[in-house]
């Protein structure tokens, strides 16, 4: 079930020192983002590590990217598609839940590093059901209690941060998850096969314009995602991200330096892939 936010909400973060940010006006991490006819949007999707919400809204990767993009063309939009706990499989319905208002044109996956992908999609049955259910989209009744903690949240982004912590979906459950030795059981086998029937959705409907990244420092699990990735034709792209310097605590997010090496990472990316050498414009046959 995808959660909501109100636009420009407040909610706080612990783990980057106790401080009170604001979704934008579309209901995500980042700065505001105003797309209209003339925009070429980027969805960048992925776990907490792209949603950022340790770090202020302009210093997120993908607001990083947005800013380096800006000097190329103002018109391409960079939209945070991330939500915590993410996996492919859940990605790939918030892109189709998303694209129903803000229309990609080009999408960056990020599979942050294998174990946590592994462990994400054990959430999934082995058979994968892409098909769209009759509900898709609707609004789902508040149950009393929802409404409650809604109440709070408007008034104080303390009871945001008591409400976030309780949720599934939370940035509490996000950091349990981020100490997987505790609860992580391999299951690569089973994983790597829902990766490819996902990966393989992406690639139907985007083509080239679809590209997955990595944050893996371990170079043997990264080659496995690579090798996933190439036995589907997508390509690949990893950056080792995860070490100390650019994290907030070993095995937590990126801080801002982490985040703005992520955004420029994504910004090499992109100009390599989708724009022309000569002209540093871009390429209208992607």
């Amino acid at each position: 079930m995808l959660k909501l936010k109100e636009p420009h909400s407040e909610f706080w973060s612990v783990e980057g020192g106790n401080k009170v940010y604001k979704y934008n006006n579309l209901r995500v991490t980042g700065n505001d983002m105003y797309p209209d006819e003339e925009s070429k949007l980027i969805y960048v999707l992925g776990d907490s590590y792209v949603e950022a919400a340790s770090v202020p809204p302009e210093s997120t990767g993908v607001s990083i990217l947005q800013k380096q993009l800006n000097t190329i063309d103002t018109n391409l939009k960079v939209f945070n598609g991330a939500y915590p706990n993410s996996d492919p499989y859940t990605l790939w319905f918030r892109t189709l839940f998303f694209e129903k208002w803000y229309k990609p044109d080009y999408v960056f996956l990020l599979l942050t590093r294998l174990d946590l992908l592994d462990l994400n999609l054990q959430k999934h049955k082995d058979t994968l059901d892409f098909r769209i259910p009759e509900n898709f989209g609707s609004v789902l009744p508040e149950s009393k209690s929802d409404r409650y903690f809604d109440v709070f949240r408007k008034r104080s982004a303390v009871f945001n941060l008591i409400s976030h912590s309780i949720s599934i979906a939370g940035g509490k459950n996000e950091t349990i998850r981020n100490n997987i030795g505790d609860v992580y059981v391999k299951d690569l086998d089973n994983s790597i096969e829902k990766l490819k029937k996902c990966l393989i959705k992406f690639r139907e409907k985007f083509g080239d314009r679809f590209t997955v990244v990595s944050l893996e420092t371990d170079e043997a699990k990264s080659r496995i995602m690579a090798d996933v990735c190439s036995s589907v034709g997508v390509v690949y792209a990893n950056r080792k991200l995860l070490v100390s310097e650019n994290q907030w605590e070993k095995g937590q997010h990126l801080n801002e330096k982490g985040n703005r090496e992520f955004g420029e990472f994504l910004f090499e990316l992109f100009k390599s892939r989708y724009l022309t050498l000569e002209t540093g414009k871009l390429n209208t046959q992607n």
